[in-house]
Parts: structure tokens; sequence; C-alpha cells
């Protein structure tokens, strides 16, 4: 009979324009034990390409021209008399800009008229925080609006984007013909996440009988650990990939091997054993997640029941996550 734990973990942070090293102890309870050290490696990395579809205007004057928010309608628009403009999405026109969304989340583009007031929102999509607006590339839709106003010869054109609390910041207009909102970040937020509440880990496995020992990975049989990762300054996408030497082959899958010749350890996520070829996206909203990851002890069907010790071993391995 062998006594199974979890004992250390080691989170290594290699984040843009910061590093910060954290370390975590795993216990292990029971006299006989195997130790298991899993070492968390998170590189951030920057990927890229505008919101599409953007709003255009069309007067009714000249029905064939539509006006992107990139060309001429930035400011106020002059007519010599009341005609209808027509605002609705257009395929032509792209709105792109160095600057960031305020937070990572869903999103909505409102496009107003003043002094009237008239307006017409698009339909919420997602924005990640971590880049600028022309480093991303979403689709946008919604709706269409006719407005007309006879009260002056100008009107102003304020583009603005809300958030799903309603917080509202400037696209594009001038404060001299009163579009007003929050300004938009020049720069993306800071953003960290810490695993386990900055405490030790501790996950025990129970006693195994060797004949016991399955050869074949499954998480419906496997030690589940729900691990708490609280995430600050956005969302945060990772690439995640498990390495560790030499496997055991089981099947069509791989295990960490040990220390305990023809025993290793299957991590599991989603249902599936973590090779050392896989990556698996992951992506950790701000504020308070769960990461369950899977951990079951398994035997090499090459080997005999009688040939594995018993006692402890131990057995390593780097999870390491990249931020897209």
């Amino acid at each position: 009979m062998i006594n199974t734990g979890f004992r250390s973990l080691r989170i290594l942070y290699l984040c843009y324009k910061k590093i910060a090293m954290i370390c975590r102890k795993i216990c292990v309870s029971g006299y006989q034990s195997w130790l298991f050290a899993l070492f968390l490696m998170i590189a951030c990395t920057q990927a890229n390409a505008d919101i599409l579809n953007f709003y255009s205007w069309t007067f009714s004057d000249f029905p064939g021209d539509h006006y992107c928010q990139s060309s001429s309608i930035t400011g106020s628009v002059y007519y010599e008399h009341q005609v209808a403009i027509t605002i609705t999405p257009n395929a032509g026109c792209t709105y792109g800009s160095s600057l960031y969304p305020p937070h990572s989340g869903n999103f909505k583009v409102r496009v107003k008229e003043l002094p009237m007031g008239q307006y017409v929102d698009s339909s919420y999509f997602y924005l990640d925080a971590s880049k600028s607006f022309e480093e991303q590339s979403v689709t946008m839709s919604g709706g269409s609006r006719t407005v007309y106003d006879s009260s002056r010869d100008t009107i102003a054109v304020c583009y603005y984007l809300l958030d799903e609390s309603g917080a509202t910041y400037l696209l594009s207009g001038r404060g001299a013909d009163g579009c007003s909102g929050s300004p938009l970040p020049p720069d993306p937020p800071d953003t960290s996440c810490e695993i386990n509440n900055g405490s030790d880990l501790s996950v025990s496995l129970g006693q195994s009988v060797r004949s016991e020992l399955p050869t074949v990975p499954d998480s419906g049989s496997a030690k589940a650990v729900q691990i708490p990762v609280e995430c600050a300054g956005g969302d945060v996408s990772f690439a995640m990939k498990l390495k560790y030497n030499n496997p055991i082959i089981i099947g069509s899958s791989q295990a960490v091997s040990t220390t305990t010749n023809g025993v290793g350890v299957a991590i599991i996520y989603e249902n599936e054993p973590i090779a050392t070829t896989d990556s698996k996206n992951i992506t950790f909203l701000k504020g308070s997640n769960t990461l369950t990851l899977y951990f079951q002890a398994v035997r090499d069907p090459g080997v005999e029941v009688k040939d594995i010790a018993t006692g402890t071993f131990t057995a390593n391995a780097i999870l390491e996550m990249t931020q897209q």
C-alpha cells in the first residue's frame, strides 16, 4: 500500500514590464508518501488586429456617400438645411486607436447626435484590456437610426464606448461640441493573478494499493484539486503547457514519471491528460476564478505489480502558462 500526496508548488510570474516570484509549499500527510512538485511558470507576451463594421453616416442629400468615423465625421457636421442622417454599421468602416479599453469585458458603441441627443447603440462585443483597439479584431453589429436636427446648421457627432454597468468612455468627438465621457487609457492596465490566496496548498490523494493503480488515466476516479485564482487589472488568457522529463506512455496518454519504476502521475484538465506536446487555452477573468486539475497515480502496464516498490517516491513537472 502506498500513500499518495501533492507536496509543493512554486509559481514564477514573468509578466510584461515586471517580474515577481512566489513560492508555495504543499504539505503531505501520511508516513508513506510520494512527493509531487509542480512548478508553474507564467510568461506574458502580446498578440495583434480594430473594431470592424463600424458606424457610418449617410446624408439624404447624398444617399450614395458613406462617411466613416475616421474621415470627415469626427467633430461637427455642417449642413445648410434640414436633412435626414442615417447612422448604420458599415463593412467599409474600421475604428482603430492606440488607446486601450478601460478593462476587459463586454462593451457597446454609442453614436450620439447633439444637441438633440438622438443616438444608436451597437450590440455588445468583448474587448481585451491587455491590447489596444488596433491590436484587436472584433466585428461590430447593431441597429441603425435616422436622425434629424433643424435647430441649427451644425450638429456634433459623438462616439462613445459603454460597458455593461453603463460607464461611458469617449471614443471620438470634441469637448467643444458637447461630447463628454471618461478618457480611454493610453496604456494597458497592470494585470496580476494570485494562486491559492497567496498561501500554501495541501493536497492528499489518500492511500493506494499497487494492484489497484489504474493503467488508463480517468478523471472520474482522479483527485480533483480546485485551485483559487484571483486576478486584478483585467481578464488574462493563457496557453497552458505541461513540461516533464521522461514521460510514461500509457496508451495514447502521457504521465509524469516518478522515482518508483512503473508508477506515474497523470495530470488531467477538462477530462484529458495533459501531455508534453499539448497546449490548453485558458482564460482567468478579472476577480475570482478556480483552476481545476485532476491528479491520479497510474501504473505503467508494461511493469508487473510485484515489481513496483512500496513507500515514498517523488515526481516533478513544470506547468507553463504563457499570456496570449
